[in-house]
């Protein structure tokens, strides 16, 4: 569907399975229509400040979200699909190192979430077509929150940080929550696995 060299960071469906979206390293958001038997790709979307970026799609399809390196974050109305998209908003990178490095709607969609290099899970309210209202984000992660998901018809977010293999359960505005990275609760998630820390060696 795309070319073979290019790196994807993320894809999404929609609630139809009738349009796949994904994010790519260079900035760019690419879109597609799906069928019983082809995909025909639509023109590319370029995301602010270059880089990996990252997509997702609303419970009810019709809103985009793409956000990418140094907080840039947009978000797009899906009844343009087919046209060259504007987006309704639109925050531009902040020349901060903070990158953002995944996003999913809460099940109502009232929600957006993403986990960060900022050691956080950065949330923002979202109302119809209004503005994203920032919300008080998750803390207390030791390295990058490399990932970030609803329970499905709850309020609460699943989240895993590059030290730990161990996802963590947190409500949204909860306190700094105990350390789960200990070599005990390692043993209880990960029986036979010695202890190790997944991120030694890399380069970040």
């Amino acid at each position: 569907m795309a070319d073979a060299d290019r790196v994807i960071y993320g894809f999404a469906f929609d609630p139809n399975g009738t349009r796949l979206v994904a994010g790519d390293a260079t900035g760019h958001v690419l879109r597609w229509n799906i069928d019983a038997v082809t995909a025909a790709a639509l023109s590319e979307i370029e995301q602010p400040g270059a880089g990996p970026v990252f997509v997702a799609s609303s419970p009810d399809g019709r809103t985009l979200a793409s956000l990418g390196r140094q907080a840039s974050m947009r978000l797009w109305d899906t009844g343009g699909w087919n046209a060259e998209m504007t987006p309704r908003f639109d925050l531009p990178p902040d020349g901060s190192t903070v990158h953002h490095l995944n996003v999913t709607f809460s099940p109502d969609g009232r929600t957006l979430a993403s986990g960060t290099t900022r050691r956080e899970v950065a949330r923002w309210s979202l109302a119809g077509d209004a503005v994203p209202v920032p919300l008080p984000p998750l803390t207390g992660f030791s390295s990058y929150v490399n990932d970030v998901a609803f329970l499905p018809g709850a309020d609460r977010t699943v989240s895993c940080d590059c030290g730990s293999p161990i996802p963590r359960s947190r409500r949204p505005g909860c306190a700094r929550p105990p350390d789960p990275r200990s070599e005990d609760e390692w043993e209880r998630f990960l029986p036979g696995v010695p202890y190790r820390n997944p991120c030694a060696g890399q380069d970040w």
